[in-house]
């Protein structure tokens, strides 16, 4: 891991004394846990006012937090009363434009929300990435990202296997050549089929001839070992 703390900014509106209270114990938990978390109720006055103090930790940071709820999206949308909330409208706006000019292309900008029901305020402009719960498990992975420690870490690409080749066999003994499907249909020429088979057991070589049409094919096909050619059949040698 790099030794260097990661650095992050924590954007989010003032909607409540509790909410306050919320923000501050997690960048207390991230300093903590060695994360430079940096908040604006950690500074007093700012020498170069708020507004160049909140661009520079929004540009300046390699992180920032935005902490959504119904008034920051709010604030964020342009929707709020005028002149109320104008820093968390300043940061947003800033954060919006950032991601504008990289087109939507995001590294640096977290949605985090305290409960799920907040998931509803992340702004349009954030809806897209992963959002973050900070509670449990959702702590773990928020610090993961942060501190660049994924949960699962992908192998390293091996080397190509080379799998052998099959070889063609080539078997010429019980194969037919041009002769049709059997015909379940066909019944009789028994004699000529014990003919066929006293011939190839004494011989083992017999053929089937004559006119075209007198049903030589139903035996070629019924005999193992058969060679079919047009109207002549005849066995494959042993």
């Amino acid at each position: 891991m790099d030794a260097t703390p990661p650095k992050i900014f924590i954007s989010y509106s003032h909607d409540s004394p509790e909410h306050e209270e919320r923000v501050l114990a997690l960048s207390n938990r991230l300093r903590d846990d060695g994360i430079d978390a940096i908040l604006d109720q950690y500074q007093t006055f700012p020498p170069e006012g708020w507004p160049q103090w909140m661009q520079q930790q929004v540009l300046e940071t390699q992180f920032v937090l935005v902490i959504c709820t119904e008034v920051y999206n709010r604030r964020a949308m342009g929707q709020e009363a005028p002149g109320t909330g104008l820093g968390a409208t300043y940061e947003s706006q800033v954060i919006q434009q950032l991601l504008y000019n990289a087109g939507g292309r995001n590294t640096k900008f977290i949605p985090v929300v305290f409960t799920k029901n907040d998931r509803v305020h992340i702004p349009l402009a954030l809806q897209r990435y992963n959002h973050y719960l900070p509670v449990g498990d959702g702590y773990e992975d928020l610090y993961r990202l942060l501190t660049g420690q994924p949960k699962v870490v992908q192998p390293v690409v091996g080397r190509l296997r080379a799998l052998p080749t099959k070889q063609p066999q080539a078997d010429f003994r019980n194969a037919l050549w041009n002769a049709p499907a059997r015909n379940f249909w066909f019944t009789g020429r028994e004699p000529c089929l014990q003919a066929i088979h006293q011939v190839l057991t004494e011989t083992k070589a017999a053929a089937l001839t004559g006119i075209g049409g007198i049903g030589k094919t139903p035996p070629a096909v019924l005999v193992p070992g058969l060679r079919y050619s047009g109207c002549v059949a005849a066995p494959a040698l042993a």
